[in-house]
C-alpha cells in the first residue's frame, strides 16, 4: 500500500508509510472503540509500549484510565501522534488484574513480561535506569548490565 500511495501521489515512501500507518491505527481504534461500547465497557485503560522508541507523550498517558464517552484521538486516545504503537484494553475494577503481565522490553531490547499495573515510568525506572533482576520461568534472570 505504501509503495502504491507514494508512487500515485509523487511523494517519498517513507511519508506514505507513516501515513498509513497512522490512519490504519486511527481507524483500528474506532473500531476498538465501537466493540468496547458494544460489549458495555465504559472505561478504558491507554496502554503504551514499554521501550526506548516510546515518545513522551505516549509515556505519559501509560496506565490512566479514561471514560470511553469523553475519548478523543490525539488527546487521551491513540493514535497520538504519526507512527503511534500505543493501543487501549478495556478497564475493569483491579480485582480481575491480579496476577496478569504486559510485555515490555528490557534494556537490551529483550521481551520480558512485567506487572500488567505497571506504567511507563515505573518500568524505565526498573529495567533501564537501574535494572532489577525479573523471574521468567521460575528462574532470577538479571537483566541490564552487571
Amino acid at each position: 500500500m505504501s509503495r502504491q500511495l507514494a508512487q500515485r501521489m509523487g511523494v517519498d515512501y517513507h511519508r506514505a508509510e507513516c501515513l498509513i500507518r497512522t490512519e490504519s491505527a486511527f481507524v483500528r481504534g474506532q473500531a476498538t472503540a465501537d466493540a468496547y461500547a458494544q460489549m458495555g465497557v465504559t472505561h478504558y485503560q491507554y496502554l503504551a509500549t514499554l521501550d526506548n522508541r516510546t515518545s513522551q507523550v505516549c509515556r505519559r498517558l501509560d496506565n490512566q484510565v479514561f471514560e470511553l464517552r469523553q475519548k478523543a484521538a490525539g488527546v487521551n486516545y491513540p493514535p497520538m501522534h504519526p507512527r503511534c504503537r500505543s493501543t487501549t484494553i478495556p478497564y475493569y475494577d483491579d480485582e480481575f488484574a491480579a496476577g496478569e503481565t504486559r510485555a515490555a522490553r528490557d534494556g537490551q531490547g529483550k521481551r520480558i513480561m512485567v506487572d500488567a499495573k505497571m506504567d511507563y515510568n515505573t518500568w524505565h525506572k526498573r529495567y533501564i535506569d537501574q535494572p532489577q533482576p525479573v523471574t521468567d520461568a521460575g528462574l532470577n534472570v538479571f537483566m541490564g548490565t552487571a
